[in-house]
């Protein structure tokens, strides 16, 4: 069972948190018809507070760096982390961030985009509004530590993203054209995705130099065409898992963590179809551009039993494959900081039953033959 009201009245770990009040209003109108007004009133009062707060902070940050982010050249070889959800890309994540040649967005700054070149320094204030540990996986939950871009990108483009769904559960196909943004998507929806997208990437750049950009948010696997357009000469890596593992995990996210976002009071069927229509949306745009990726070794593809059992290896891999010096020194930042994950215990998922493995069976029948796993 994914719909629970044990999470009813919390407000935090909300991915709105750091919207500022145009966007929110966006929202609210768009899915007036949706949104439980009264079942999460407590929700929607906090937001409107906290997109108040954003929306003041915002105009400050707009009129004291406006021009310095405007004058912002982004590094043309960023390294995008690609994989379903649940497929190790935040280890990969967190694993490559140990290397100073890159820049990436941290949770203070994916989660308040609109406010972080000022407000930053001051991040402790909002430490409240986020538990410690990630709700669906205990892993640490900080600040400082590397985030998932499309969280900046979803509240800036006024939930032009498939992470909307995540706070209004509703049928897939209304959110399916923002995976890949491709002839099914509006022609404005996609301008306005890359425009916020490009426009919170200039802002890290500003913030850390001009480094490149290591990117990780899962559904830009379904971008690799767009992302190939904007940078040219990006790189990719492609993290796959077992996937009646990847249901499980997904599954266990979904009854952990969504309910802290939800505004709406989704259907049961609404939370199943998400994660497994997500999968084969993610699944078929990569597939259509993985052998020319392959081709041009723009892609390394990471499995996660291997990241799991021999981690730094895998960073070595990649190192190897792209070329990247200082292979060594990043190995020894990497056991450094395994070395402090010792006492990290791994969730134990509920085992699957029956009728989920075979709809993991139909569903997602073409991803084991793809990456070898057996059926």
């Amino acid at each position: 069972k994914f719909v629970t009201d044990k999470y009813r009245w919390e407000v935090k770990n909300n991915l709105l948190s750091g919207i500022v009040l145009g966007p929110l209003l966006q929202i609210f109108v768009r899915y007036r018809k949706d949104i439980a007004w009264v079942y999460y009133a407590h929700r929607v009062f906090f937001l409107v507070a906290m997109a108040c707060v954003n929306t003041f902070f915002s105009v400050l940050e707009e009129l004291l760096y406006s021009r310095a982010i405007e004058r912002v050249e982004l590094h043309p070889r960023p390294v995008f982390i690609l994989g379903h959800p649940r497929t190790g890309t935040t280890h990969v994540h967190n694993l490559l961030a140990q290397d100073g040649r890159f820049a990436y967005a941290n949770t203070f700054q994916s989660g308040f985009p609109s406010t972080f070149l000022l407000l930053e320094r001051f991040k402790w204030l909002l430490a409240p509004i986020m538990d410690r540990t990630r709700p669906m996986d205990n892993m640490s939950l900080d600040f400082d530590l590397p985030q998932e871009d499309e969280i900046a990108t979803n509240v800036l483009s006024a939930g032009t993203s498939p992470y909307l769904q995540i706070a209004i559960m509703k049928p897939f196909a209304l959110f399916k054209p923002y995976f890949g943004f491709g002839s099914d998507c509006a022609p404005e929806d996609r301008e306005r995705w890359k425009s916020s997208f490009l426009h919170f990437m200039r802002k890290v750049t500003l913030r850390h130099g001009h480094k490149p950009l290591l990117i990780k948010s899962p559904v830009h696997t379904a971008r690799v065409a767009l992302l190939s357009d904007l940078f040219p000469e990006a790189t990719f890596i492609y993290c796959h898992r077992n996937p009646y593992e990847v249901f499980q995990s997904s599954a266990n996210m979904a009854r952990k963590y969504y309910p802290y976002c939800y505004l709406n009071r989704p259907k049961e069927e609404d939370v199943l179809n998400f994660i497994v229509d997500q999968y084969v949306e993610l699944y078929d745009l990569y597939v259509r551009e993985r052998a020319s990726l392959l081709g041009r070794g723009k892609v390394v593809e990471v499995a996660f039993l291997d990241l799991d059992e021999s981690p730094v290896e895998v960073v070595a891999g990649i190192y190897h494959h792209f070329g990247w010096d200082c292979a060594d020194q990043a190995a020894a930042r990497v056991r450094q900081y395994l070395g402090s994950l010792k006492d990290f215990k791994k969730n134990a998922h509920e085992p699957l039953d029956g009728a989920s493995a075979a709809l993991v069976r139909e569903k997602w029948r073409e991803s084991f033959k793809t990456f070898g796993y057996k059926l």
